[in-house]
């Protein structure tokens, strides 16, 4: 979603969206069915197989499709860093214990 908010603007913008969400639905449709689908007949470990020549394929795919733009760099922020960190292992000790 960043990626499409960063690449497009005004009208190509609300239709990259559009098609996003689009794809969203299907995909989570159809993953539902085809998940059933294998664990019924194979094992439910099969599915997670499903996602290694797909990752490849789009890495492969991003590589070429996307261009490098130049950006501004600006300084990394240490503290949020550090309390987003420390945040989110409070709650993983939390849920866990």
């Amino acid at each position: 979603m960043a990626l499409l908010m960063d690449s497009y603007k005004g009208r190509l913008r609300t239709r990259a969206i559009a098609y996003y969400g689009a794809v969203a639905g299907l995909g989570s449709s159809f993953g539902l069915v085809i998940g059933g689908i294998i664990a019924s007949y194979f094992s439910w470990r099969w599915g997670f197989l499903l996602n290694v020549p797909i990752g490849i394929v789009l890495s492969i795919m991003s590589l070429i499709a996307i261009k490098d733009v130049d950006r501004q760099r600006t300084p990394l922020d240490i503290f949020g860093n550090i309390t987003s960190l420390f945040w989110a292992l409070s709650v993983s000790f939390t849920v866990r214990y």
